[in-house]
């Protein structure tokens, strides 16, 4: 199974996983807003809708336009997608939660953990999540 093009090129991928990210960060927090502003969750439902929302259309986003995958149904890249963005939920939160031991605002610890994360992200998207076989 082949899971990124050989004919595609692969120039411009940050640009577009810097777009992508931009795009789904925007819609997922609109989603979130919008579901706390209703009263009708909870906090822990909302933020776990739209981390789930965020999950699914990044995989998408990210594993057709960004990486250009081919094997975007198969479990390989799934489970993995999957596994990463467990990994990335416990980065941030306990980054969060050791920023903010040590004086910072929860809301600056957040912010500070944007860019790291959005490293790491790619990272393990261009390396191990949609790899080539």
């Amino acid at each position: 199974m082949r899971q990124v093009s050989d004919s595609l090129p692969t120039t411009g991928r940050k640009r577009r996983f810097g777009l992508a990210g931009i795009g789904n960060v925007i819609a997922t927090n609109l989603l979130l807003q919008a579901m706390l502003a209703t009263n009708l969750f909870s906090t822990g439902l909302s933020t776990l809708a739209s981390q789930l929302f965020n999950g699914l259309v990044g995989y998408a986003i990210y594993g057709k336009l960004v990486f250009r995958s081919e094997g975007l149904r198969h479990a390989t890249p799934m489970s993995r997608y999957g596994t990463m963005m467990v990994i990335l939920w416990v980065v941030n939160w306990l980054g969060i939660h050791g920023l903010n031991a040590a004086g910072v605002v929860r809301g600056m610890a957040a912010l500070t953990l944007v860019l790291p994360l959005a490293g790491l992200s790619y990272h393990m998207q261009k390396t191990w999540v949609f790899t080539q076989r």
